[in-house]
């Protein structure tokens, strides 16, 4: 959607979906990595508006025990990297990531 710029996995929810059926299958198609409901929690929901549309982003946390292997969906993005949540900030978002890591990390 935004071409050159970085983001957390995300997508749309397909019909009849549950939010959490659609954190996971986004999850798995983006990264390879299957996320587990014992590993997830819903966080809280964002308005966003874009200049042709708006939508709900629903943000959940997610706790690893450890690093994941990633394994990036060449057809969705060109590569991935770990970084701080302030590093995050100092790269080219996806528009309003910006505000959702400062909600979410309270920065």
């Amino acid at each position: 959607m935004e071409g050159s710029t970085w983001g957390v996995p995300a997508g749309k929810r397909k019909d009849g979906e549950t939010l959490e059926g659609a954190l996971r299958r986004e999850v798995e198609e983006e990264t390879g990595y299957t996320i587990q409901p014992s590993e997830r929690e819903y966080f809280r929901g964002v308005y966003i508006r874009y200049p042709t549309y708006d939508f709900l982003y629903h943000m959940y946390r997610a706790s690893l025990k450890k690093r994941p292997q990633i394994v990036i969906n060449p057809n969705e993005h060109k590569s991935f990297r770990w970084v701080s949540p302030r590093e995050a900030l100092k790269e080219n978002l996806i528009q309003d990531l910006d505000v959702c890591i400062k909600l979410f990390y309270k920065l």
